[in-house]
């Protein structure tokens, strides 16, 4: 590696360009880490919470839709907002507008359980408890998604058992 100096416009350019390249680096295998055991008893244990707020009853299938939605794309790739709606309206078998009513209801349900169950150091540097689950991106005025590798661990236990 070496140091490279970009400027933006805005710490919200920035976050993009981060969450970039971070996603470009999900896709190149790691290098294993020393305390490697240490970290799968971590990410077990957020598996472990992240299903605790799973676990919610989902009275609409509106929560459910949208983790079945995340949880179908392949992990390196961003589920953008609309097809998160879309996807909503067809399996739950409403309309797109109420589907664009009560998705984004849905979402900050799932971030409130979320906060609920997760533990403080699991929200450092999250803007929002959701992004413990699903990543985001703001791209063209609308949040796009992507599950995080523990979140897409629990929303395949929680989905298929």
């Amino acid at each position: 590696m070496f140091p490279i100096s970009v400027q933006f416009k805005n710490w919200e350019e920035a976050n993009v360009a981060i969450k970039a390249v971070q996603a470009m680096r999900d896709g190149i295998p790691r290098v294993a880490k020393e305390n490697e055991g240490e970290q799968s008893t971590a990410d077990a244990g957020l598996i472990e919470r992240l299903l605790e707020a799973l676990s919610y009853p989902d009275k609409d299938g509106i929560k459910s839709s949208i983790i079945e939605t995340l949880l179908a794309a392949p992990a390196f790739e961003w589920v953008a907002y609309p097809t998160i709606v879309e996807a909503a309206a067809e399996q739950v078998q409403m309309t797109k507008e109420v589907s664009a009513r009560r998705t984004p209801a849905a979402l900050r349900d799932l971030s409130w359980q979320i906060k609920q169950k997760v533990d403080p150091t699991d929200l450092s540097g999250k803007q929002k408890p959701i992004e413990v689950l699903a990543e985001r991106i703001r791209s063209g005025g609308e949040f796009s998604y992507r599950l995080t590798p523990a979140g897409r661990r629990a929303a395949e236990i929680w989905l298929h058992g």
